[in-house]
């Protein structure tokens, strides 16, 4: 069952990137301040989660297909993924060196989490069109979630040496 697990998990993310290199793209200037907006307004951490989905629920506007949905989930994904990253980067800039490592060590175990959490979710829809859309959405779930962690570890944590 795990072998048909990653080969699940594989064809979603290929799904994916299908939908990304065909139809997605840069996401905008606007739509990254519509989320970076939203953070800063709810003092980020926690309360900044009702953010998520903003720009999906924007994007999708009164266009409800799956093509258009899973376009839109990625754009919000695309966004998560770079704040996480830039937040990474700064953590990983200014830390301690066994904060770095602690921190490395997280972030490849939290890979795996969402790679396997979302792949969990979109098996429920194995086979059906519904399948992609729930792996991407998760997927934008989940690093939005990081990404708060992240920024909420920068403004809380002692990093420097």
């Amino acid at each position: 069952m795990k072998s048909f697990q990653k080969l699940f998990f594989c064809f979603s993310l290929i799904l994916i990137h299908s939908a990304i290199s065909a139809t997605a793209q840069t996401p905008t200037k606007q739509e990254i301040e519509v989320i970076a907006k939203c953070v800063e307004n709810r003092g980020g951490g926690y309360p900044a989660m009702a953010c998520y989905g903003e720009v999906t629920e924007e994007c999708i506007g009164e266009a409800y297909q799956n093509s258009k949905m899973v376009y839109c989930a990625v754009q919000e994904y695309m966004i998560w993924d770079q704040r996480l990253n830039a937040a990474y980067q700064k953590i990983m800039k200014v830390a301690k060196p066994q904060v770095k490592t602690s921190l490395k060590s997280a972030q490849k175990s939290w890979i795996k989490f969402r790679d396997e959490t979302c792949s969990a979710n979109a098996m429920v829809f194995e086979g059906g069109t519904l399948a992609s859309l729930i792996m991407a959405d998760c997927l934008s779930e989940q690093t939005a979630v990081r990404s708060l962690q992240l920024e909420q570890f920068i403004t809380e944590a002692d990093l420097f040496d």
